[in-house]
């Protein structure tokens, strides 16, 4: 403790030997002066200095009242334990202007502003000498740091035609630096519209001290270590500066900042005039009282963290605003993303951003989905895989040619060496860009062609504008996006060998599908491929057998709903009731004729099944009552129910086993028994197309038991 006591008194007789006017400047042979810098530099670089000290100091290097060797040596220890008071900063600028100090000095002290700059308390002041800053632009030793202190204080009102076109001049005396370059490309972030001013894609426009700023960082969380200060009472700067390179690493977008960044405190909370600084804002209440006097952010791109200014960029559709946003996206992610070699936190954080963000306005961006374009031709399928996929669901409506090359051919290539769980991602995946487009995109195509308004198509406005496409068609979109899923669900079924868990994926997409067509006026539904029907009815996996019997009842409504709905449309769901009463016979015949493989020629035409196994080949496997190998009481898939069914409910004469035959003619027993079991779907389809259970067989019933089996679902596939 007196060795800290003592350091500080030395420091504060060295601060006043440059303070009192009757010390000696001579530099040469003067030991007061040398002991006095000494003092300075070992308490700089062992705890840092004090703001007043930093003030005084800075105020006596740059007023050259000593050599400039002296003050050269008072700015590089001007090392801050804590935030540097704009006062000072203000202070060395104006001795700037005075040209004083030398062009070299000159050079250094702007130096030392960049590398302290997160830690100055306040901006406000120093940004109203923008104007003057931009003065010296033309000096070529102090060109590249007032480039990039232009480029850390540039706001939306600073871009002016002038100043690009100094700049532009600039550049063409020069040739085309990277100092110059980045102070161009801030001023294109603000206005894109202004065409391009930056050419290349390079990143990096400016140089870092980083020996500099090494040591500013370890005295800085030295002293956080040693003053501990309470949260309510430290600076809101410090806690800033003390994490944000760690925090850029890991985090692209960068924090949330307001314009006017002086501290917050009671007294300017929500003044009465003028703009509100966004951290201010803490509930959509407070947004919704200042919305109009909201001060946006420096970076656009901090609204991907900030969800009230996301509700703010709904409200005003700001195209500026969004042009910006897009411009930033773009060029951060085909740095980050496309040049990236391998996964890492940063771009996994920022995609995560976008997919909350995409979520929230209900569309895509364009700029993500021209990077997915690009991005997904190499993509491994691991790297980012979760984000990726749920980003590619929200992807807008193009010609399916285009989306067949940029986005299907991937994944379809993805989809082939993938394991089932991947499999299974990206069927899903594809499902979900199917409800996107006839949910969100659709009516959105519908609000751009029609001329009428209405308030359920404002709804529907689109945030960023996107390509335009003369051809574009977007039922024929829909259309083939819906027969491609059809196709890969197929492919998968075979690769995976009926997988329970795919095939519970696959019957998914048959279950949206019919939820889209029964809430939606988009005419895209074709027959599906009976192929994942007839898997699912041969399975060995009783849900799945139950879900395809949901599944078709479903059909069966949904059918007859849009039959009713527009009665224009009955040629055009010939196909489809054609394969509703196909898939009926099958199920019926299979599950309770006893009939699975029969040929049917009457009036009806023949079922599906008898296409996929002839009598020929029936008769070679050699197999004995093949029509009731897959009955309700012999199906592979319900043995275990069926065994427990005759356990519990079937009595057999002494020494008599107990088989499936005694089921034969209690059928019915069986069937609340498998209700019981929640597998409903059959249950519902029986009693939905098979009439003899509707009418006859349920008549021996109880009035209770009839009301609680008998499903509600409209029966008989003739109807259909």
């Amino acid at each position: 403790m007196s060795t800290s006591h003592d350091s500080d008194v030395q420091l504060s007789d060295a601060v006043d030997y440059f303070t009192n006017e009757y010390s000696s400047r001579i530099s040469q042979g003067n030991v007061p002066l040398s002991n006095a810098l000494k003092a300075i530099e070992r308490c700089a670089y062992e705890k840092g200095l004090p703001p007043d000290s930093i003030t005084i100091l800075l105020d006596v290097a740059a007023s050259m009242k000593y050599c400039e060797t002296v003050s050269v040596r008072l700015i590089k220890c001007l090392i801050p334990r804590g935030p540097v008071c704009e006062e000072a900063i203000i202070n060395v600028i104006s001795w700037i202007c005075t040209e004083k100090p030398s062009s070299k000095l000159q050079a250094l002290i702007l130096r030392w502003i960049l590398v302290i700059y997160d830690l100055i308390d306040s901006k406000d002041r120093l940004h109203a000498l923008y104007g003057v800053l931009f003065h010296f632009i033309e000096n070529d030793v102090m060109c590249p740091y007032i480039c990039h202190l232009l480029y850390l204080l540039t706001r939306p009102k600073d871009v002016r035609m002038f100043r690009i076109h100094r700049v532009l001049n600039l550049q063409n005396r020069v040739g085309v630096q990277p100092h110059i370059t980045g102070l161009l490309s801030i001023y294109r972030l603000y206005y894109p519209n202004m065409g391009a001013l930056v050419s290349g894609r390079r990143k990096v426009f400016f140089k870092e001290d980083k020996a500099w700023s090494s040591t500013i960082r370890k005295i800085q969380a030295k002293a956080e270590r040693i003053a501990r200060l309470p949260t309510s009472v430290q600076p809101l700067h410090t806690a800033v500066a003390k994490h944000k390179r760690k925090r850029l690493r890991l985090d692209l977008a960068p924090p949330l900042q307001s314009c006017a960044t002086e501290n917050l405190s009671q007294d300017n909370y929500f003044p009465s005039k003028g703009s509100v600084k966004l951290e201010l804002i803490h509930s959509f209440a407070d947004l919704v009282n200042n919305v109009d006097r909201l001060e946006m952010p420096m970076q656009v791109s901090a609204l991907l963290k900030h969800p009230q200014l996301q509700h703010l960029l709904l409200i005003s559709r700001d195209k500026l605003l969004t042009t910006r946003l897009s411009l930033w996206i773009y060029h951060t992610l085909s740095e980050e993303l496309l040049k990236g070699e391998s996964e890492n936190d940063a771009v996994y954080n920022l995609l995560n951003m976008l997919v909350t963000f995409t979520d929230f306005i209900q569309e895509g961006v364009p700029a993500v989905q021209a990077i997915l374009f690009l991005y997904l031709s190499k993509w491994n399928g691991k790297d980012y895989r979760s984000p990726i996929l749920h980003l590619i669901t929200r992807l807008r409506i193009i010609p399916f040619p285009e989306l067949h090359d940029y986005v299907l051919e991937p994944l379809r290539q993805l989809f082939i060496a993938a394991g089932v769980s991947f499999k299974c991602q990206i069927l899903h995946t594809l499902i979900e860009l199917l409800k996107n487009y006839i949910l969100f995109e659709w009516p959105r195509c519908q609000y751009g062609t029609t001329t009428e308004i209405s308030s359920q198509l404002l709804d529907f406005c689109s945030v960023f504008k996107g390509k335009s496409y003369a051809d574009l068609s977007p039922l024929d979109t829909i259309k083939g996006l819906f027969s491609y899923i059809d196709d890969i669900t197929v492919l998968g079924m075979l690769l995976e060998g009926d997988n329970a868990l795919y095939m519970h994926f696959a019957l998914d997409f048959m279950e949206e599908t019919l939820s889209l067509a029964q809430s939606s006026d988009v005419r895209f539904f074709t027959v599906w491929s009976s192929f994942v029907i007839h898997r699912a009815l041969f399975s060995s996996n009783a849900v799945a057998l139950s879900r395809v019997c949901s599944i078709i009842c479903q059909y069966n409504a949904v059918c007859k709903l849009l039959r009713q709905r527009d009665k224009s449309r009955e040629a055009e769901l010939l196909d489809h009731v054609t394969s509703l009463n196909c898939y009926v016979l099958d199920i019926c015949d299979t599950l309770w004729r006893y009939k699975a493989f029969r040929c049917r020629d009457d009036s009806r035409g023949r079922t599906m099944i008898f296409h996929l196994v002839s009598s020929d080949l029936l008769r070679r496997t050699e197999v004995q009552q093949a029509n009731e190998a897959f009955a309700l009481q012999h199906h592979p898939a319900l043995a275990g129910y069926v065994l427990g069914f005759l356990r519990d409910n079937v009595q057999v004469p002494s020494g008599e086993a107990k088989t499936p035959q005694h089921i034969r003619r209690g059928r019915i027993k069986l069937l609340e028994y498998l209700r019981d079991k929640k597998l409903d779907g059959i249950v519902e389809f029986i009693c939905t197309f098979m009439k003899s259970m509707t009418n006859s067989s349920l008549s021996s019933m109880t009035a209770a038991d009839r009301t609680a089996f008998q499903m509600t679902v409209p029966s008989a596939a003739g109807d259909a």
